[in-house]
């Protein structure tokens, strides 16, 4: 059988971190035309700022709704559809806005009865879907947990500006430098989108640390 999964499904935050999770399928060796990933959110510590489905496994796009704790998102694909361990179907990018552990779940009343599914490329409909992992994740106050410098005064390179990227030796989180402070990229890929977006490139600064600029 199929499943939907959430990537990263659990993350260490602070409030007025931005963060982003892949919906991702894996189809269970089969053809999928179809995928309904319908998700529940905890909307009094989570906001959603976007949902990106630019680079989905599947092309068209027949739902995407945002109400109140509840995003709806359904895309197809012509036949003979897709066969993947680890389709991405969409990116949704959230605001964490309070403290306290926020689940992210789809919604599933059982194996095969929606509201998520994966439709089946059997001229039938059939829905495929098994199993589902679902998201949690930590909300530490803003000023808490640990920051570039492990939680020590960090030292920026020479010239470092807002929107230049920062890593630390012993540390491979990327920050991006914002007028608030260092904001930690969650995931690679999500550091990679900006890299692709901002047009920035990799320089050495200095002995003690890497920026991109």
């Amino acid at each position: 059988s199929a499943s939907l999964s959430l990537s990263p499904s659990t993350q260490t935050l602070k409030v007025n971190d931005s963060f982003t999770v892949d919906i991702r399928l894996n189809t269970g060796n089969k053809q999928a035309t179809a995928v309904a990933s319908n998700l529940n959110f905890d909307n009094s510590k989570l906001q959603v700022l976007a949902v990106d489905s630019t680079t989905s496994a599947f092309d068209v796009t027949a739902e995407e709704v945002i109400s109140s704790n509840v995003i709806e998102i359904s895309r197809g694909q012509a036949a003979p559809g897709i066969s993947s361990v680890n389709a991405l179907v969409a990116r949704v990018t959230f605001k964490a806005i309070a403290s306290g552990t926020a689940n992210v779940n789809f919604s599933l009343t059982a194996p095969g009865s929606g509201p998520s599914r994966v439709v089946l490329n059997d001229g039938l409909g059939t829905d495929i879907l098994g199993s589902v992992t679902n998201g949690s994740y930590t909300i530490n106050a803003a000023g808490g947990g640990t920051g570039g410098g492990g939680g020590a005064q960090v030292v920026l390179p020479p010239n470092t500006r807002d929107g230049d990227l920062i890593k630390f030796l012993g540390n491979p989180t990327v920050y991006l430098v914002k007028p608030a402070g260092l904001h930690p990229f969650d995931t690679y890929e999500s550091f990679l989108q900006y890299v692709r977006s901002s047009g920035k490139t990799l320089v050495e600064r200095s002995g003690n640390s890497t920026a991109y600029t």
